[in-house]
């Protein structure tokens, strides 16, 4: 339990454990990579549980997704990709580590 003080600090209650608390000046990066299930159109990768979107990097692994979508011909596909986030000119972008399961060619589950 804890109260918001002056600064932004949120000071431990008697009892609590761990102490007080104060922002980061910046937040920690998240690591991966990370299993995405989402819809990707060939630029655009929506994943399933957020609705959130990301261009994926230029990867092999996502140059090999790309062909897989035009050798299907399929304008977009549910698929899973092995993949983390980083900082590209100002902007948050998938990079995708392992080639992508294409697993049909419909929307996200549910």
């Amino acid at each position: 339990r804890y109260r918001l003080a002056q600064g932004g600090l949120l000071e431990a209650r008697e009892g609590t454990p761990g102490g007080d608390l104060r922002r980061a000046a910046e937040p920690e990066s998240l690591r991966g990579p990370f299993r995405m299930l989402g819809r990707y159109d060939g630029e655009v990768f929506q994943e399933c549980r957020t609705g959130l979107s990301w261009a994926l990097e230029q990867t092999r692994a996502a140059q090999a997704l790309r062909k897989e979508l035009a050798v299907r011909q399929v304008d977009a596909a549910l698929v899973a990709v092995d993949a983390s986030f980083v900082a590209q000119q100002g902007r948050e972008v998938l990079r995708v580590f392992r080639t992508a399961s294409v697993l049909n060619q419909r929307g996200c589950p549910g």
